[in-house]
């Protein structure tokens, strides 16, 4: 019997020799022993008790699986009324007009202690934050750890191997390594104790080693490449959840309001109604309005909370933490045409990296198939010393040049060589595929961004004649030349405009965030919310690309 243990690890044999020697054991009754010894080895190795289990962190626990999920949460529904006093307080929050300054926008009833972001601070959080990004830097270091273990064949490998045992006279003692055996002195039982420390080293194999090493590489900068652009893709989740919040603040703040018109011209009509200058269907039609008024902020309420709680989950919080944003003060024109666009985006965005790695670590996988069918040439050179009875004991050298040549597999190695042809030509036809689907999303981004930008320029004289309108019924109304039917249509065609240029603008910078991230830049850059020079710790900037090679 013998053990064996490579890679520094001793492991002392299951009897050894010099116990023959003392107790002048027959060799039936050394085997039983031997056989006794390496059942109880084997039970002690593969019987592991529950309590030296690792134990779980406390994050996934279900105790701390319960105090995240109810950390700080405010958002439980509650019946609140809605009334004028709410409006009023609420009525200086009037969305200004594009060029003008804007009041930031708060969630409705939260207490003053909540946590306030600016866009700039929210996307910095989130990049602090999201487990998304914490997974994509884990797979960086399982490449990296993929790309040492490539490595390690260029190297040379060291081993301590020991083993001991007893063999019947007609059993020659093995050897713990491959360059040389044990030779016996006597037909007789042999006993043996054996250390040896073996170095082998590949000298060439023809570019198996290489290949794969070169593979390793690429795949490390595909898990940069997606790591960067899982950052980029957190970033536009967290700027487009913070717009869409502000988006639904504004409305809501329209809603108030048109809450407190309508409630003041329902006054005014049931006031007509009582001295008979008014029909009855006037004052229904001003509660209707009301009505109508109160349920659309009702919706819009329960837009803007929701809003906030996308947020919050985009920035790696819980989503019923309360949280308070700021307007933006930037509205940029858009000054970039699409061919610029695209010649950004062709440089810039981490997929057409990812496709060229790809079709690089496909090509080092073939080299590395084609390098089979060649002969692999290593060297293996031992020291050691041995001891026992009826062997020839004393100190051990040995070296030896080995060369391995396939000659036959059965064509294992021919279908895996066709397999990586294959990969190279679906890894060319994915970097098209990705490639087109980034000139589609650049299109589509730049046409949006336009569009928007012209929304705002056409709903600008909407409002103002929107204003100005009810303003003239108003005053007809109060000489009498004009029907509470004609009051409550205008303050209704006012709602509608400061909601449409509200909405554009708001859409207007959501499709320049989503520009930003369509050419492969942070959101906030075509902002101007983004300071790089202030950020360099929060990024990390990879080198350049390599070229895309070119199929063999």
């Amino acid at each position: 019997m013998r053990r064996r243990a490579k890679t520094s690890t001793v492991r002392p044999s299951c009897l050894p020799a010099n116990v023959y020697a003392a107790t002048g054991v027959n060799f039936s009754q050394s085997t039983s022993l031997c056989l006794i010894a390496l059942l109880c080895l084997f039970s002690g190795c593969s019987w592991l008790p529950s309590s030296h289990s690792s134990p779980l962190p406390l994050e996934v626990t279900a105790e701390g699986i319960r105090s995240q999920a109810l950390a700080s949460v405010t958002l439980d529904s509650v019946d609140q009324p809605i009334s004028s006093s709410t409006a009023e307080g609420r009525a200086s929050e009037r969305l200004p007009s594009i060029n003008g300054d804007r009041t930031p926008s708060r969630s409705p009833d939260v207490p003053a202690q909540v946590e306030e972001f600016t866009l700039r601070q929210a996307i910095l959080f989130g990049l602090r934050n999201n487990p998304r990004l914490q997974a994509a830097l884990a797979s960086i270091d399982r490449a990296r750890g993929e790309e040492q273990t490539a490595f390690a064949p260029f190297l040379p490998e060291i081993d301590l191997l020991t083993h001991g045992g007893v063999t019947s006279p007609s059993l020659g003692p093995a050897s713990a390594g491959a360059t040389g055996i044990i030779l016996p002195t006597t037909f007789d039982t042999h006993t043996y104790n054996q250390a040896e420390v073996q170095l082998q080293w590949t000298l060439y194999d023809f570019g198996r080693t290489a290949g794969r090493f070169r593979q390793a590489e690429a795949r490390t900068r595909i898990a940069e490449l997606q790591s960067q652009r899982a950052e980029e893709t957190i970033a536009f989740d967290v700027a487009t959840a913070y717009l869409l919040a502000l988006r639904a603040g504004a409305l809501r703040v329209i809603q108030e309001e048109a809450i407190r018109r309508a409630e003041t011209t329902l006054r005014d009509i049931r006031s007509r109604r009582a001295a008979g200058v008014a029909e009855k269907d006037d004052v229904l039609r001003g509660e209707v309005q009301l009505a109508a008024s109160k349920e659309d902020l009702v919706i819009a309420r329960e837009a803007e909370l929701a809003a906030l709680a996308r947020l919050n989950n985009a920035m790696g919080r819980n989503a019923g933490v309360p949280v308070r944003i700021v307007d933006c003060k930037s509205y940029p024109p858009l000054n970039v045409s699409l061919v610029q666009s695209l010649e950004v985006a062709s440089t810039r965005r981490p997929e057409i990296g990812v496709a060229r790695e790809a079709v690089a670590a496909a090509q080092a996988g073939r080299d590395a198939k084609a390098a089979e069918f060649l002969p692999k040439v290593y060297a293996r050179a031992v020291v050691g010393a041995i001891g026992g009875a009826n062997i020839a004991t004393g100190e051990q050298e040995g070296a030896g040049l080995h060369i391995d040549m396939p000659l036959f597999a059965g064509g294992k190695y021919r279908g895996e060589l066709r397999s990586a042809n294959a990969e190279i030509r679906q890894s060319l036809a994915d970097a098209r595929t990705i490639l087109d689907g980034v000139t589609l999303q650049v299109t589509l981004a730049f046409l949006a961004a336009n569009t928007a930008r012209q929304r705002i320029d056409l709903d600008l004289p909407a409002i103002e004649e929107a204003r100005e309108n009810l303003r003239l019924v108003g005053n007809r109304y109060r000489n009498g030349t004009a029907t509470p039917t004609d009051i409550v249509d205008a303050e209704t065609a006012l709602t509608r405009a400061s909601q449409r240029l509200a909405s554009a603008t708001y859409e207007y910078l959501g499709a320049l965030v989503g520009l930003d991230y369509a050419l492969g830049t942070r959101p906030g850059d075509i902002l101007g919310l983004i300071d790089r020079s202030a950020d360099k710790d929060d990024t990390q900037t990879l080198p350049a690309p390599r070229p895309l090679p070119k199929m063999q």
